[in-house]
């Protein structure tokens, strides 16, 4: 009896959520009631009243929409990156033109394990590998680093499909220290979310914050363990000349970079307030630039996508259109390649990758 009451008040709630036989004339959107008090109608959202003295149904009604229609306006959208019409690569025949299994990632790159989702064709599964494999190899030959320092010294693991994130063409996963690729929608992404596994395990193995990554890491712990080239990157990405003080103010020194990555913040939803501005993405956005200019955009399943975080936006109040690009362009993108540069060689100086 009591399962049947609740089931019924569920239907119920349902019901009037959804404005089940309410007519198309007195619909009001999500949250919004009008209410009939004694100086007339008034406009209730949640326990407020937010417009009153409405001399009928009718316009309390149509304030309630208008309402409604601004806040989804003001609502921000979510950004979604444009994927890989195809992927091409012009490189080293690492694999003698024959298909690779999983034996070879371990045996090459010496991962922890791999993974593939069930719904992966074995066709997928062929030219996932294939690209994989060939976009490591090359990650690695321009890094200068062995191919065992691809997988963290046997600590990362990678995953094709098996582990989809919703809205996600890949991710990175710290708590399991696994990188996913969704079918073929992760191509152009490996090097990004690689570089989120770097920025990971090298703070875990110099034993800074556990759980939480090198750029997110104090400028007096980085100096502490000999590893200011990611001061200096992080400065260089969020200042122009790497001086995040200037004669003026901080805040008229900042990258363009960094003020557009601020501005997709504005303009773009995400889980976490300021992840496009957060060092985190700023880091695994321009790495994937860097990669890209150092393959000279030669390999797409690396890092093909790394150009697509562009947007057009309307100014709230000028109304004026504009184009921002929340990726290093220009001279700036030369100073952050440079400061990449840096980094990977205290890296190797440093035995650390």
């Amino acid at each position: 009896h009591y399962k049947s009451e609740f089931h019924w008040s569920r239907l119920k709630q349902q019901a009037e959520k959804s404005q089940i036989g309410v007519s198309e004339d007195k619909k009001l959107p999500r949250g919004y009631q009008v209410t009939k008090f004694k100086e007339g109608y008034a406009v209730v959202k949640g326990s407020f009243i937010i417009s009153d003295k409405f001399q009928n149904e009718a316009d309390a009604i149509l304030h309630a929409r208008s309402l409604g229609e601004k806040k989804q306006v003001e609502r921000k959208k979510r950004f979604i990156p444009k994927q890989l019409e195809h992927v091409n690569r012009d490189g080293i025949d690492y694999r003698n033109n024959t298909d690779v299994k999983g034996k070879n990632y371990m045996d090459t790159f010496k991962f922890r394990g791999g993974e593939f989702g069930e719904w992966l064709t074995e066709k997928d599964r062929k030219v996932s590998m294939n690209y994989g494999y060939d976009a490591l190899k090359d990650l690695a030959h321009v890094l200068n680093i062995k191919d065992e320092s691809i997988a963290m010294d046997g600590k990362l693991a990678i995953a094709f499909g098996s582990r989809g994130k919703a809205g996600a063409a890949a991710h990175y996963e710290p708590d399991r220290n696994v990188i996913n690729l969704t079918k073929m929608n992760g191509a152009g992404s490996l090097a990004h979310e690689w570089f989120h596994a770097l920025d990971y395990n090298i703070a875990e193995k110099l034993g800074l914050n556990k759980g939480e990554p090198l750029t997110r890491a104090s400028k007096t712990d980085l100096e502490r363990v000999g590893l200011s080239s990611i001061v200096k990157l992080v400065d260089t990405m969020k200042y122009k000349g790497g001086n995040r003080m200037s004669w003026d103010s901080p805040y008229s020194n900042e990258t363009d970079f960094y003020k557009n990555s601020q501005r997709f913040d504005q303009h773009n939803s995400k889980t976490d307030q300021g992840y496009w501005q957060s060092n985190v993405e700023l880091a695994a956005r321009a790495f994937a630039c860097y990669i890209t200019d150092k393959t000279s955009a030669k390999s797409d399943y690396l890092s093909g996508t790394s150009e697509v975080y562009v947007d057009i936006v309307q100014d709230n109040k000028t109304k004026e259109t504009k184009v921002i690009q929340a990726i290093p362009v220009g001279r700036e993108r030369l100073e952050i390649n440079k400061a990449f540069d840096d980094l990977f060689n205290d890296l190797r100086a440093k035995k650390l990758i």
